[in-house]
């Protein structure tokens, strides 16, 4: 039976992209095909564009017709993984020295990043994970080597979570969890941050084991952890001694930067995503050669990572004298179509000149700032951040905006902001989870009703360990947005925003008002 190209876009992750009996939607709230929505939720997870779509169904629809053997087909998908990987390269204009290894997921590339830690001479590790609240759900266990979920990229076997991936690995490795918020929920300064990082990295260097440190380029919440310049200083100062990898994952951080780091032999994860806008679980983690070097001098994968990926994903080196790697040939069709859509969303969105790019960050920004001044309902995180200004490049800027609830403990409202979540996203009007009286109703709320809106996932965030804030939901723009109305006026694209969040906040709302009446 030939599949349709929308469920192998939901094949080849873990749980979180299985599509639902009942809405045909992911635990994201998105489909791997078109929808007719507002998409301010990249955060999280995207629904794929319909120039995007058509474009892979075309891809999709003419290799299958050129199939004539299993051979054929082995072929295509280690021609097609190249082709991708150099498209990466390519849009980051990356040297030839340097790698780009695919994943399902940051979360399952967390795996890798591991086993090149444990390639090094010291043969064992000290992973230092900043802010895990902010980043992959799943961290907290890929981090400890464990799996993070029942289901693997390319397993029909199902996993317990928090089992070791590799029990002959459970010595070699030994995690270390930091927030970077205080108990008001404000980011640490970066000299008390880098205190407590460095104060890690010392009992690491100490105790003979590799360190291998996260910092964070843009966490769930926009949060740069630590600073540019700060995560440069420990580049710099432990050069060749620590391993250091760089969650770029929500997609939003331009070329100089990349090469900043990568210059700096740091790792670079990043996904199709996001920022990017292709369908959910596409990773990316980039190299630097003397990384590539060290494991294949070394020869430290492990064999279980088979369950997660596939030959032609990683450095030919790699696998080319591992066995159980050649013997699987697993294929991930999933992921090769979930990227080639991210690709075509890097091509297209490169053809904005960055003062246009500038102009719709900077509308969006003044927009979404002014309704949340006037709002009664919401107050914004980190509000100091949202200064355009302070960044060169435009992939630079903080686009990730938390909209923290104001609701009182006397509204009784359990999960406000996951109900808020699930509402934003239906026609209010033509499902059955509230009564209307259309009478009464006005044309905006109308409007704002029947208005399907996709935005960021509530997140936990976390001060020093312990839970201060979980009420909130976050926006953001994506490529595939900016693209479709670079085309525009100034005032074009003002009169776009104030609307789309005028309908977004009267929406907000008009649920919250609901969900206290409905209780």
């Amino acid at each position: 039976m030939i599949k349709s190209i929308e469920t192998i876009m939901s094949e080849g992750g873990d749980h979180r992209i299985t599509l639902s009996e009942q809405t045909g939607l992911n635990k994201y709230g998105c489909s791997p095909y078109p929808s007719i929505i507002l998409n301010y939720g990249s955060t999280t997870a995207n629904t794929i564009s319909l120039d995007a779509f058509k474009f892979v169904k075309m891809l999709y629809l003419n290799k299958l017709a050129q199939f004539n053997s299993k051979i054929d087909y082995e072929n295509y998908y280690e021609i097609e993984i190249q082709s991708i990987k150099k498209e990466i390269k390519d849009y980051f204009d990356l040297n030839k020295q340097t790698e780009v290894i695919l994943g399902a997921s940051g979360t399952d590339l967390e795996l890798l990043i591991i086993n090149i830690g444990i390639s090094s001479k010291e043969g064992q590790i000290l992973n230092i994970i900043l802010s895990p609240s902010e980043v992959g759900s799943g961290i907290k266990d890929a981090a400890c080597g464990d799996h993070f979920s029942s289901k693997t990229a390319l397993s029909t076997n199902n996993f317990l979570i928090g089992d070791s991936v590799d029990k002959e690995q459970d010595e070699k490795i030994e995690t270390v969890f930091i927030e970077s918020r205080d108990v008001n929920s404000e980011l640490y300064s970066d000299e008390i941050l880098l205190k407590k990082i460095e104060n890690e990295i010392q009992n690491g260097l100490k105790n003979n084991k590799r360190v291998v440190l996260h910092t964070i380029y843009r966490s769930k919440t926009g949060a740069i952890i630590p600073s540019k310049s700060s995560t440069i200083y420990l580049l710099e100062k432990y050069k060749g001694k620590i391993d250091i990898s760089i969650d770029c994952c929500q997609g939003r951080v331009s070329n100089d930067t990349i090469h900043d780091f990568i210059s700096r032999n740091a790792m670079i994860l990043y996904t199709g995503s996001k920022f990017v806008g292709g369908p959910p679980f596409s990773g990316a983690l980039i190299i630097p050669q003397s990384l590539k070097d060290r494991v294949t001098k070394n020869n430290k994968i492990s064999h279980e990572l088979v369950n997660y990926f596939s030959k032609e994903e990683l450095p030919n080196e790699w696998t080319i004298n591992n066995l159980l790697f050649n013997k699987k040939n697993n294929q991930n069709l999933g992921l090769l179509y979930r990227w080639k859509s991210a690709n075509y969303e890097m091509r297209r969105f490169s053809q904005i000149s960055e003062q246009k790019i500038i102009e719709i960050l900077s509308i969006f920004n003044d927009s979404l700032i002014n309704e949340v001044s006037n709002s009664t309902f919401f107050t914004l995180l980190d509000k100091k951040r949202h200064i355009i200004n302070d960044f060169k490049s435009a992939l630079d800027f903080d686009m990730i905006y938390v909209l923290l609830i104001k609701s009182k403990k006397s509204d009784n409202c359990i999960d406000l902001a996951k109900k808020l979540k699930f509402f934003l996203g239906e026609d209010l009007l033509n499902t059955k989870s509230f009564n209307f009286s259309e009478q009464k109703l006005k044309y905006f709320d109308k409007v704002s009703l029947t208005t399907k809106i996709n935005v960021g996932q509530p997140i936990g965030i976390y001060s020093d360990n312990l839970l201060s804030q979980s009420e909130n939901i976050r926006l953001s723009l994506n490529m595939p947005e900016i693209f479709s109305i670079s085309a525009m006026s100034k005032e074009e694209i003002y009169q776009k925003f104030n609307l789309d969040l005028k309908v977004f906040f009267h929406k907000c709302n008009l649920i919250y008002k609901l969900i206290k009446n409905n209780k």
